[in-house]
């Protein structure tokens, strides 16, 4: 009798085996505290510099201020008088200490011309040249990036050749050149857009909209045309890479692929150039602002140039540097985020 073999499978041969699910990428906290924490002692010693640097530089403006004030014909014991009043007659560095002690607590001193604290002065102006500024670097951001993706998936085509002939364009010609042409078109020719001036958003929405289109798009060409190049060739590079096209054979659409491989492995680059581009936005309004008579910090900054008036200089100057280290201490994080490999 012939012995029967048993073929039945046991159990944990029938079950297919569980493969272990991936761990979560992870960004470790260590790291990033050491990243964070040098960048911002950079950003304390940059601040230090750049208050010195401010300080110094508006010292060196040519005319005194004291004569300014005092009007024609006036003696030169009324002069010394004023120079006394406004602290010109101390010492440098002991006008330095002053003004920082001041700025360490929030005063910024007494505009020599309005007559009132130059807080006050900076903060009445803040809104219009966020607004400005935040309305500029929303349209660099839309036109760069989807400009850029079009052109990197069209290479060589008429879209690619479109889009690259408004970049050099855009770069090569200056914003005030832009606002100029843009409101000759706009405004005085089809009258489509308000020339001058400006609308609180708290008082008329639309018409806030409406006095910040020309001057946003003539401040926002250049940085949109430069996000618009390195977009396209961070895209383009990326769109060659094997996982792309192993994404692709694995019936990815092309929208997935395009959005979510190609443009997510590319932002670390596409932040960095969108934070210095908002740094300059913020420099670049003061043109744009005295082109479309917008009562902003730019306006501000020119007319205290005018007038001699140090302390609002001073304020808007360094207000602006703030900002821009406020800036770049935001994007250095960001690409630490993005982009493990830089972390210290």
């Amino acid at each position: 009798m012939t012995p029967t073999t048993d073929l039945s499978v046991s159990p944990a041969l029938r079950e297919p085996k569980k493969q272990p699910t991936p761990a979560k990428r992870r960004i470790p906290v260590a790291g990033l505290l050491r990243s964070l924490g040098s960048r911002l002692l950079r950003s304390l010693l940059l601040f230090g510099a750049v208050t010195l640097t401010v300080f110094g530089l508006s010292a060196l403006i040519p005319g005194d201020p004291a004569v300014s004030l005092a009007g024609e014909g006036a003696t030169p014991e009324s002069i010394a008088a004023i120079r006394e009043q406004l602290g010109l007659s101390k010492p440098w560095f002991e006008q330095y200490f002053s003004w920082m002690n001041g700025v360490v607590h929030g005063d910024l001193g007494t505009s020599f011309f309005y007559h009132t604290p130059v807080s006050g002065l900076l903060m009445g102006r803040l809104p219009v040249t966020l607004s400005l500024a935040l309305f500029a670097i929303i349209a660099a951001v839309l036109f760069g990036i989807l400009a850029g993706m079009l052109a990197a998936t069209r290479r060589g085509r008429l879209a690619d050749k479109i889009t690259t002939v408004l970049s050099t364009v855009g770069i090569a010609t200056p914003n005030f050149w832009v606002g100029m042409i843009l409101l000759i078109l706009f405004s005085l020719n089809w009258r489509v857009f308000p020339a001058v001036g400006y609308t609180p958003i708290t008082t008329n929405a639309v018409a806030w909209f409406m006095h910040l289109v020309l001057p946003g798009v003539a401040l926002a060409a250049a940085a949109g045309a430069e996000l618009q190049r390195q977009t396209r060739s961070s895209v383009s590079e990326i769109l060659s890479q094997d996982y792309i096209r192993t994404a692709r054979a694995q019936g990815l659409t092309r929208r997935r692929v395009l959005w979510q491989r190609a443009l997510k492995n590319g932002a670390p680059p596409l932040a960095t150039v969108v934070g210095l581009q908002a740094a300059v936005l913020l420099g670049g309004s003061v043109v744009v602002e005295k082109v479309f008579s917008i009562p902003g910090l730019g306006t501000l900054a020119i007319d205290s140039v005018t007038l001699k008036d140090l302390p609002v200089l001073q304020g808007v100057v360094l207000l602006n540097a703030c900002f821009v280290i406020i800036i770049n201490f935001a994007t250095d994080i960001i690409y630490t985020v993005l982009n493990p490999k830089v972390r210290v």
